[in-house]
Parts: structure tokens; sequence; C-alpha cells
């Protein structure tokens, strides 16, 4: 019975049969075969390309290394200022000294700070110094500049600002705190 609806088709169902079971098999072969060895030899290709370019830059790997110690220690020092390797009791001082010779700078009377320890938050100890100065608002504006500039990463936690005592000048009486975060000892 098939056989006889067979010999009934006409030749040209034949062909348009056989040529979609071609069609059939060159995609089979296309997907399964040649497409994942096309992509496999595209990623070589493209790892090759950016190996031939860093081979052929004129940047040795040693200036690339200086290079990002520099950065390293950039960021250090904008992080830590250049206290990072004192011991508390002489980053203490340290603090104080740089904060005398900003005030000195700016022409802000300092008349106290009170140097005490903070809480510790996560790897970090913090240190407080509670201060106390006097002067003109935007001296002491560049004066908590150049101290953050000078000493690294330094947080205004508390602050107060009232007018001075003498009413003749246009001076201001600041009270603040300010925290500085130092990598805990023996860590």
């Amino acid at each position: 019975m098939l056989r006889a609806q067979l010999e009934n088709l006409p030749k040209s169902s034949f062909l348009t049969f056989g040529g979609l079971l071609m069609l059939l098999l060159f995609t089979a072969i296309t997907v399964y075969g040649v497409l994942p060895k096309y992509k496999a030899w595209a990623k070589t290709q493209q790892s090759y390309t950016v190996l031939a370019e860093l081979d052929g830059s004129a940047v040795d790997l040693n200036t690339q290394i200086a290079h990002m110690e520099s950065q390293v220690s950039k960021l250090e020092r904008q992080l830590n200022g250049d206290s990072a390797s004192l011991p508390t009791r002489q980053f203490e001082s340290h603090v104080i000294g740089q904060l005398q010779q900003v005030a000195w700078k700016h022409n802000v009377q300092l008349a106290g700070i009170v140097p005490r320890q903070g809480e510790r938050v996560e790897r970090f100890r913090e240190m407080l110094f509670d201060v106390q100065l006097s002067g003109d608002y935007f001296d002491i504006h560049d004066l908590l500049n150049d101290f953050q500039t000078k000493l690294g990463f330094v947080v205004v936690k508390q602050f107060d600002m009232r007018p001075g005592r003498r009413s003749d000048e246009r001076l201001l009486d600041v009270k603040l705190t300010l925290a500085s975060y130092r990598m805990e000892e023996g860590r």
C-alpha cells in the first residue's frame, strides 16, 4: 500500500523532499559541527590579539608595577596621611602638632585640643579630638580643608559654631570633634 502511494507521487515531490532533507542535514552539520569550532577559533583569535598588543607595547612590566605602586602609595597617603605608621601616642602628638601648624597658617586661634579614644569600627580604631578654636569663618573653613589634606581621612563628627565673645570683632568660637580612623594595631 505504501509502495503504491509512493509510485503515484510526482517526481517533483521527491526532489522537494530530498532537497529539504539535504537542507536539514546541512543545517545540523553547521550548527553542531562547524559553529562551535568557529566560536572557539574566534575566542582564541581575540586572546591572541590582546596578547600581541601587550607584547607590542613599549611599556615594560617593571614600569607598570612601579606605576601601580605609586598609585597605591598615593591612595594610602590620601587615606592615612603621613602618620600611618606612628604608634597611638605619637599619632595623637602628631595630630595636635599638625593642627597647631595649620591654625597658625590660617590665623585661627587654637584654644584647646583633647584627644580621646573612640569606638572600634570593624577593623579600625576611632581616634577623637575635641577641638576649640576661634577665628574668621573662611579661615576656619580653610583650616579644616588643609588639615584633612595633611592628615588624610578626617571626619568632623560634631560641630558647634557661635559668635565670638567680643562683639567688636567678627570672630566665631567653634567647638568640634574630629575623628580619624586607623587600622587597629596588631592586626
